[in-house]
């Protein structure tokens, strides 16, 4: 279940980023683009620890997007919306790490996410 959420919440994400940070394509640059075939999608279970790093690296972007608005802009409020709903998700994050570790499992990559 968490993953899910994760996968939505990156995908919500990258969205915003793009709105903020590039313009909108034309729907003709989508129709040029190649036919991709189904060995070209990943099907393996993203574990625990890259959902995580994911996330912690987006919160990273959209915090450093946000500091460059007037935080009265609707852009600042924009992203500090998304900044809320992704700190809540690595906190969330933070205390499952905490729990694989108790287990003697290791997640150095993850070293950001503390108490």
């Amino acid at each position: 279940m968490a993953q899910t959420n994760g996968e939505e919440l990156l995908k919500e994400l990258d969205q915003v980023l793009t709105d903020c940070t590039e313009q909108n394509a034309s729907a003709d640059a989508d129709s040029s683009l190649p036919f991709e075939t189904l060995e070209e999608y990943g099907t393996d279970a993203v574990l625990f620890s890259e959902m995580s790093l994911k996330m912690l690296n987006r919160v990273d972007d959209i915090f450093y997007l946000a500091v460059k608005y007037n935080r009265h802009s609707s852009q600042y409020l924009k992203t500090a919306v998304q900044l809320d709903k992704r700190i809540r998700y690595l906190a969330g994050s933070c205390l499952t790490k905490i729990a694989l570790e108790k287990n003697e499992q290791s997640f150095p990559e993850l070293s950001q996410l503390t108490t």
